[in-house]
């Protein structure tokens, strides 16, 4: 056998190895998701099939009205317009004083544009160098007020959820362009419905913090990428710019750029002439180039960031990775935040022995459990970490809403979390929109699995594995790290792309069937 030839059929086995895996850990996720569901989202069942039903129809008014009603190219802008003041309207209503880190960080970073580190009082020094992760968002926060400096403290809010609404809007822009490049038109536009519910209606979407830094990151940068594969070459090192700058603010965005690799490899031992391995690799050479040219650029921010707050300070009250993976091991938060594993960890100064905190915790934590005490912790996990839709645990992370007007207060009923409307309507109604793409999702790795359904169209199949491999990535974050409903929310750009995706598949080859 040439060594093409094995290579090629190496890449074959080790995809259908991946799309098992997919298959097999998100038909679990999806199942026992969907079993306890009402747990985390009160309603009834009749209220959740309403609620499906109703999606249905969203979405069929949708295409309908984009396709047959607004045919000329001003009627489509006079549309965006009208969702552009929708939103804005959103926003105004539900601005808020935020709280944790996300106030944490904007606090510090206000006072380092003043160049007031007097006021900060040492506290700066103190949180940054425990969450040194925080560094690159705080860096970002201090460039916007570098540019626009408030007299107050107070009068930031209302322009941070701005910036924060700008920037899931450009994740929707190029979410919306992804799958227009790659499916169709229509297809985007069913796209743009769980898009604009998970994303632009969720708690992080005014919330200037990482997780909204960097979501745009991956949907822009896998469309980057599809517009290189068609030969546009400098598309290519864009990805490349892109995915540093998401994996520098938010770590959690590295699993999409692990993925890429990880596709790239594979195309490359997949491709039978040695001229297409070739064009391959010199992709994959422009872009791993650029990500870590930038990616070293940005990392100097966070080295001069650690000398200015000072490196052995930083060294004895940095938090380890591994204190993560304790902390996902506590049986008491099932995994969760925990603030007894925190105070620990501060209380412990040097990495030596935080280190040695954390191999004790979880080796004490592993024998207590057992094997089916893990099984059973890891299933909590899975449940909480990966089936909450709605992306908010509570009102720690929103804070203090600051417009009590009438009109505000009536809008906040119906999309702020522990609101009458809120818990009664809108959390069911995005829940199901949540549990359709997640099944959808799983479904088009089922749909892969035959070798007569498979993604032949090259940029489509590139693109369905790279978002297969970064979600098999984040669920196993999930379960070994600390439970954060976060994690989930860094790869909604690839749940939707899926979804559009599996939905098109599934439209066609009913289409097909109809044919005599």
């Amino acid at each position: 056998m040439k060594r093409e030839d094995m290579l090629c059929r190496v890449s074959g086995v080790l995809l259908k190895c991946a799309d098992l895996i997919f298959a097999a850990l998100f038909a679990f996720v999806v199942v026992r998701v969907t079993w306890n569901t009402q747990s985390m989202i009160p309603g009834s069942i009749g209220r959740y099939i309403t609620m499906c039903f109703l999606w249905i129809i969203l979405v069929g008014c949708c295409v309908f009205l984009w396709r047959k009603l607004l045919r000329g190219k001003d009627y489509k802008r006079r549309l965006l317009l009208v969702a552009f003041a929708l939103q804005a309207i959103y926003v105004w209503a539900v601005y808020s004083q935020v709280d944790s880190d996300a106030y944490v960080i904007t606090y510090i970073a206000y006072h380092f544009a003043q160049g007031d580190l007097a006021a900060l009082e040492g506290f700066w020094r103190e949180y940054l160098a425990v969450y040194t992760n925080n560094i690159p968002a705080t860096a970002v926060l201090t460039a916007v007020f570098s540019v626009w400096m408030p007299d107050t403290l107070e009068q930031t809010w209302l322009l941070l959820s701005v910036i924060a609404a700008v920037l899931s809007d450009i994740a929707l822009l190029f979410i919306f362009k992804l799958v227009k490049t790659v499916v169709n038109e229509t297809a985007a536009i069913v796209a743009m419905v769980p898009a604009i519910a998970s994303i632009s209606l969720s708690e992080p979407s005014t919330i200037l913090y990482s997780d909204i830094m960097a979501l745009w990151t991956t949907p822009a940068a896998l469309y980057a990428i599809t517009r290189g594969r068609m030969g546009d070459k400098q598309y290519i090192g864009a990805a490349g710019v892109l995915l540093a700058v998401g994996s520098w603010i938010k770590p959690q965005s590295l699993i999409v750029t692990i993925a890429v690799g990880i596709i790239l490899i594979l195309e490359w031992m997949g491709e039978p002439g040695k001229e297409q391995r070739k064009l391959v690799g010199k992709r994959g050479a422009l872009l791993v180039g650029c990500f870590l040219i930038v990616l070293l650029g940005l990392s100097a921010i966070t080295n001069a960031a650690v000398n200015l707050i000072g490196k052995e300070y930083v060294g004895q009250n940095e938090m380890p990775a591994i204190h993560f993976v304790a902390m996902g091991l506590n049986p008491e938060t099932n995994g969760a935040y925990s603030e007894d594993d925190v105070v620990d960890m501060k209380s412990t100064v040097g990495h030596e022995a935080k280190m040695d905190l954390c191999r004790s915790k979880i080796s004490a934590r592993l024998k207590d459990m057992g094997l089916l005490g893990l099984l059973r912790h890891i299933d909590g996990k899975l449940v909480h970490g990966a089936g909450n839709g709605t992306f908010t645990s509570g009102r720690e992370w929103r804070g203090i809403l600051l417009n009590d007007s009438l009109q505000a207060v009536r809008i906040q009923n119906w999309t702020v979390v522990y609101e009458t409307k809120f818990q009664e309507f809108t959390s069911v109604w995005v829940q199901c929109g949540y549990l359709f793409m997640l099944v959808l999702s799983l479904h088009s790795a089922i749909y892969a699995l035959s070798d007569k359904r498979r993604e032949t169209e090259p940029t489509q199949w590139f693109l369905t594995n790279v978002c297969r491999i970064a979600m098999i990535g984040t669920v196993l974050m999930l379960v070994v790290l600390e439970r954060n409903l976060r994690y989930m929310y860094a790869i909604l750009p690839c749940m939707v792309f899926l979804t559009a995706y599996d939905l098109k598949k599934i439209s066609d080859e009913l289409r097909q069937k109809r044919v005599p």
